[in-house]
This record gives C-alpha cells, structure tokens and sequence, in this order.
C-alpha cells in the first residue's frame, strides 16, 4: 500500500516480503513527486509473523507503517502485529488464532477514536480487528468475531454499517453490522456461479424436467453444475427461461 502525505504527489510505498529463510519483512521506500522517483529503502522491520500476508495502513498516522495481519503461512502461532512510524519503538502483538486471511477493509472513524478494520478469513468467519489509541498513540490490539459471511475475497465498507462482502467462491453479499448480537445481518445476495469445478449437460426429450415441468416435445437442455467452492459448493441446476422470486 502507499501512504500519501506529501502535496507534490509523492509518499511512502510499504512493501511485505519474505526471504530467502521464509522470514518476512517491513520495508518503506519514499515516493518523491508526480514521476514517482524511490528513494533508498528505509530501515527494514522484521519483527512480525512469518506468516504475514496483509498490510492495512493506519490513519491519520500517516507515515507509520501499518498493522500486519497474519496467514496460515506462518509454520507456529500467529499474530497481528501494530509497527510503529518510529523505527525503534517496540511492535504491539495480538495473538491470534491460526488463520488465512484473504481480505480487509477500514472502517471509518472519528479522529479521536480507535481504529478499526474489518477482516475476512477463509472460513467466512467476519472478524474486526482494533487498535486502541489514546493522546500518545496506539496503546494496544483487540480482535472480535462479528460472525459468518460467504468466503470474502473482497471487504468493502460502504456507510452506516453496510458492508459489501465480495466472493469469488459464492454468491457475494450485502450485509448489515449491528452493535450488538447478532452483529451480521444479510441484507441481500447476489448470484455468482462461480467457479464451476464440473459440470454436466441433460437433454430431455419426454417433457420432464429436474425442478419443473415443460411441454411435451419441447427437449429443453439442462446444465447441471457443481459450483462454488469449500462451504460455499453447490449443485445448482442451469437452464433457460425467466427467472421467478416470490
């Protein structure tokens, strides 16, 4: 991610990277003008996760790096880890339960607020990941489980709670957060077929058809298709015709 904050176009762009000995790294390279020159690279971090797979950058501290989410990369525990802009003050760490994130998106706050972030896993599971902050700066890292959604490759926060929950697994979703239980509600869904992991064609020729009924003669073609995958997989039968919700 880049951050911006200097008004000739320029700021800083914030690599995650791992090495040779599967060790990741934090490294900062400043953006100087419109044609976007790097300078040398900054002091690398490497005091996080190894199995680090996310950058989420934090505002309003705008040359601070950022808070680095943990995958199921990592070999052992992992964590999400706050680093400071301060090259020598020391990380804040949350443990976490092993997980593979795949997606995140901010939340808006208040300048006096704490931070927060909500993040998606591969099991659907919603979490919101805070970074508590007072007049000196961030003090500590919480995270909550706000409940289960479709496999999210895609957060977007949209306004007043509403949150557009992407899938390339399943269907995507529309979702409401509450502040209290239950704090997912799912507004509406939108189909996607996708990925279709096999598939197979049926003719009929006598009339009947899988789920309805068509006219004699009529040898109306079927795909039925395996879609979806892990917990969003389904059967789901494809045909022509015009489409009825009640």
């Amino acid at each position: 991610p880049i951050s911006n904050h200097q008004g000739d176009g320029g700021g800083n762009l914030v690599v995650l990277y791992r090495d040779l000995r599967q060790k990741s790294h934090v490294l900062t390279l400043a953006l100087h003008g419109a044609g976007g020159a790097i300078s040398a690279p900054g002091p690398r971090r490497s005091r996080i996760d190894a199995g680090s797979g996310l950058l989420l950058l934090v505002p309003p501290l705008r040359s601070s790096v950022a808070a680095a989410a943990s995958s199921s990369a990592g070999p052992t525990q992992t964590s999400a880890t706050y680093l400071p802009s301060t090259p020598n003050a020391p990380p804040k760490i949350l443990p976490m339960q092993e997980t593979l994130l795949l997606s995140a998106a901010s939340i808006p706050t208040l300048d006096s607020s704490d931070i927060r972030y909500l993040l998606g896993d591969d099991t659907g599971r919603l979490l919101v990941l805070a970074l508590l902050r007072n007049s000196g700066g961030i003090t500590s890292l919480t995270l909550d489980y706000l409940g289960s959604v479709t496999t999210p490759t895609g957060l977007t926060y949209l306004d007043d709670g509403l949150v557009f929950v992407g899938s390339q697994f399943g269907d995507s979703q529309l979702i409401q957060i509450h502040p209290s239980d239950p704090f997912v509600e799912i507004r509406e869904e939108f189909l996607n077929l996708g990925p279709i992991v096999d598939f197979d064609v049926l003719v009929d020729s006598g009339g009947t058809s899988i789920g309805t009924n068509v006219q004699a003669g009529m040898g109306q073609c079927q795909i039925v298709a395996a879609c979806g995958c892990g917990k969003d997989g389904t059967v789901r039968v494809i045909r022509n015709g015009i489409g009825i919700h009640e």
